[in-house]
Formats: C-alpha cells, sequence, structure tokens
C-alpha cells in the first residue's frame, strides 16, 4: 500500500502486491486518486488478484486503511510519499508491522 503526491493528480493511493514499473499483469494492483469514498476503495480492492483469498472481515479492514490514507494526505499535506511495507491483517484487526514516511518542508 502507498500513497504518493503526484505533480499530475495530486495524491495517488496504490494497492496491491509487490509493484514493478515493468510488471506486465496489471490485476496486481490498482491506483486511485484521492479524495476515495468507500464504495471506490470497495472496487478497488475488487480490482487486483490477491483480494480473492480475503475474508469479508480482512477486505474490510483493508478498506478502512485505504480511507485512512487518503484522510493524512489532507490533514498532512507535507507527506510526499507513504509506503506501508508490511500489513497484518485478519477478521479483529489490522497493524501496520513497517512503514516508511518521505516528509517535505
Amino acid at each position: 500500500m502507498n500513497l504518493k503526491k503526484t505533480i499530475e493528480f495530486g495524491y495517488v493511493v496504490f494497492f496491491g502486491s509487490k509493484f514493478c514499473e515493468k510488471d506486465s499483469d496489471s490485476k496486481n494492483f490498482s491506483f486511485k486518486v484521492c479524495p476515495l469514498n468507500q464504495t471506490e476503495v470497495k472496487e478497488m480492492i475488487k480490482e487486483v488478484k490477491i483480494s480473492r483469498g480475503l475474508l469479508k472481515k480482512e477486505g474490510e479492514k483493508i478498506e478502512e486503511v485505504i480511507l485512512k490514507l487518503c484522510k493524512l494526505s489532507k490533514k498532512y499535506p507535507n507527506i510526499l510519499d507513504l509506503k506501508i511495507k508490511s500489513l497484518i491483517v485478519n477478521e479483529d484487526i489490522s497493524r501496520i508491522v513497517n512503514a516508511k514516511i518521505i516528509w517535505i518542508n
């Protein structure tokens, strides 16, 4: 998962498995421009192959994280890039295990 500030679109959210620009399989990831509503986030998750193995509650937890990323972009406009490298999700919780934030002044 990633939140990135772009010149063209403002903040963009990325969701998917390991992303490589040369990755020819576009079903491994999805991008959307912030702000997003819950319907758009559900659609974003469904576009990605890895969502097929998610339980309903796990998908809901991922939705919450993506929506919170969009809220962070409004609250902290100095975020240039926020990467969630490891996210643990089950029916009860979602926990960020490893993340990186690039902040501009």
